[in-house]
């Protein structure tokens, strides 16, 4: 997709420049929060990021937002992002407090509260099943959170509706063009895969589905590592936040759902049933399948075509869910039909 994922972490840089420094102790003033004790790198995504320690022993992240090329520019992000944060406060739904945000040229920054927790996929294959279950079941609950939101500021907001020429239209009919391009591509870059006809076939049978597929506000980059979870006084674990909000769109909650099947920086299975069962619903409409099919025919031809290792521990997941669709066409048409 034309959005770039923010994962997986770099090695952090060994030194803090002193724009980043300046920027931290503008915004901390801004809160009201004093000057800083101490700074160091969070890690390295595709934005940078800071710890903060403040003079009144609070903790605090700095992040910065790297320049792109219009219509996904530092500003747009940043105000999207803090738009986001406030709508997320509001709702109740676990977000980092935002306290202070710079829109300025080259300066384009958020400061936040430091959020408790650990990321969903990196801890769930370490926890026993009971505890894994209440982790992927709060997440869920959180995702839900944010779909009820009312999305229909987004566009004030900064969310673009990539693919939509009216507000109030389906996106549905863009993923489609999508989801048929990745194909062509995959069979170009995989031609182990087999014979991609079918499933190119179910894709076009579909298209009066996509047209009419709903709108909603989605996280958009949504993956197991956008979500922090912590343990509570009763050993169970909640979610603490959902981050990276900077491409947050309108598209059909199922997109979302279907990206957690996506990217993938440990060995993570599948999205289990007890995620769902947080949600409030397990995805029953074939476009579910056929966005999952759509991102995984990203991935495999995006890793085929080298230069993409980060894709790596991506590569099974999509790989088992194109050749379960291809042993079984005829069932995915059917259930379009």
């Amino acid at each position: 997709m034309s959005a770039p994922t923010s994962f997986p972490p770099k090695a952090p840089k060994r030194a803090v420049d002193s724009d980043s420094r300046q920027l931290a102790g503008v915004l901390l003033e801004m809160a009201g929060l004093g000057k800083p004790a101490e700074i160091r790198p969070l890690g390295r995504h595709s934005n940078a990021h800071y710890l903060i320690r403040g003079g009144d022993g609070g903790r605090y992240v700095l992040r910065r937002f790297k320049e792109n090329p219009p219509p996904h520019s530092a500003r747009v992000r940043c105000e999207r992002e803090c738009w986001i944060y406030e709508q997320l406060a509001v709702t109740g739904a676990p977000v980092p407090r935002l306290l202070a945000a710079s829109t300025e040229p080259g300066a384009q920054a958020m400061l936040t509260a430091y959020v408790e927790g650990d990321h969903l996929g990196t801890i769930v294959p370490r926890l026993p099943n009971d505890r894994a279950a209440s982790a992927w079941s709060s997440c869920g609950r959180t995702l839900a959170a944010v779909h009820a939101i009312d999305g229909r500021r987004a566009a004030a907001a900064g969310c673009e509706r990539v693919g939509i020429e009216h507000p109030a239209a389906s996106r549905g009919p863009w993923h489609y063009e999508e989801a048929l391009s990745y194909l062509e591509q995959l069979a170009i870059a995989r031609p182990d895969v087999g014979s991609l006809s079918e499933l190119a076939a179910a894709v076009n049978d579909a298209l009066p589905l996509y047209r009419r597929a709903p709108l909603v506000l989605c996280q958009y980059d949504a993956h197991l590592w956008q979500f922090l979870v912590a343990h509570d006084s009763q050993g169970q674990w909640r979610c603490t936040a959902i981050l990276d909000w900077e491409h947050a769109d309108l598209d059909d909650p199922d997109w979302d759902l279907a990206q957690l099947d996506g990217f993938r920086f440990a060995p993570v299975g599948a999205v289990p049933g007890d995620f769902f069962a947080g949600y409030g619903r397990t995805p029953a409409s074939p476009l579910y399948t056929l966005y999952r099919l759509e991102r995984a025919a990203w991935i495999l031809s995006r890793h085929a075509s080298g230069g993409h290792d980060w894709l790596a521990l991506s590569v099974p997941l999509a790989e088992q869910l194109i050749r379960g669709l291809l042993a079984r066409p005829d069932e995915l048409r059917e259930q379009i039909r």
